[in-house]
């Protein structure tokens, strides 16, 4: 999804073409700090890092992973090598001489009012509707009836919550009287 299909699925949710430039201009934070929260939490954007080290070699990830993949890193999830290695402290690593693959969770680049409205979002397609209802949220709470605020964070936490537990292979089950 696009940041221009995003800011149309979110008019159309808040229902106010008349106001659409208004709330078009304030949808860009709303959509980083979305986007942000949800890559940091349960749909975490993934990114390999292939190094081949010839001999005993301290790295530090964070820079590697910057200057490499041109990504922020969030944190290391695993290494993948036959080679021995060494977490010294923080992102820092002693590694022997070997073929390394480096997962890294990375943070998506930030989106600002400058950010093209071609730019495609980089967490899952499966959690890029959340971004939406979290952005329409945020911009219908100045109204007086905040019953669409909760409405609609409700279906970015319903989203969330499916996600988490796919990955978790569990069901929630809601029991209902009738």
């Amino acid at each position: 999804m696009t940041i221009s299909e995003a800011n149309q699925m979110v008019i159309n949710l808040l229902d106010d073409e008349d106001n659409a430039e208004e709330y078009i201009d304030r949808l860009p934070d709303f959509y980083d700090y979305a986007q942000k929260q949800i890559a940091t939490t349960v749909d975490n954007i993934e990114k390999t890092l292939a190094l081949s080290i010839e001999s005993d070699t301290e790295i530090d990830i964070k820079e590697r992973t910057k200057s490499e993949l041109e990504k922020h890193l969030y944190y290391v999830k695993r290494i993948v090598t036959d080679a021995e290695y060494e977490h010294i402290y923080g992102y820092t690593y002693r590694l022997a001489p070997g073929e390394y693959r480096i997962v890294c969770c990375v943070y998506p680049e930030t989106v600002t009012s400058d950010t093209a409205p071609e730019y495609a979002f980089e967490i899952s397609p499966e959690a890029q509707p959340a971004i939406v209802y979290y952005a329409a949220a945020q911009a219908c709470v100045t109204d007086a009836d905040l019953r669409p605020y909760y409405a609609f964070m409700d279906r970015y936490n319903n989203i969330l919550q499916n996600i988490n537990d796919a990955k978790n292979n569990t069901v929630t089950v809601k029991a209902v009287k009738l």
